[in-house]
């Protein structure tokens, strides 16, 4: 454990035990999501790869607030340039 992550404990175990509890049930959720997040990302390197690759889904205009169509995969969207 580093002296910053012990210095932090021994802060918090001067807390009353609700606030102790409060406090350990945050890190642990916070532990829980960040893990989550490194699998769903690990697991979508050739998906974000191959989106990266994908021409563009519209053409930008020329002229300052002119609308496009563009194709979302969905249905036909308005988009105005700014």
């Amino acid at each position: 454990m580093t002296k910053l992550l012990q210095k932090a404990f021994d802060e918090a175990s001067k807390l009353p035990e609700s606030e102790q509890d409060a406090l350990g049930r945050i890190l642990l959720d916070e532990l829980a999501a960040e893990r989550c997040w490194e699998e769903l990302f690990t697991g979508s390197q050739d998906l974000l790869a191959e989106l990266f690759q994908a021409p563009p889904l519209f053409q930008p205009a020329s002229d300052k607030g002119r609308y496009h169509r563009m194709s979302s995969g969905v249905g036909p969207m308005l988009i105005r340039e700014h």
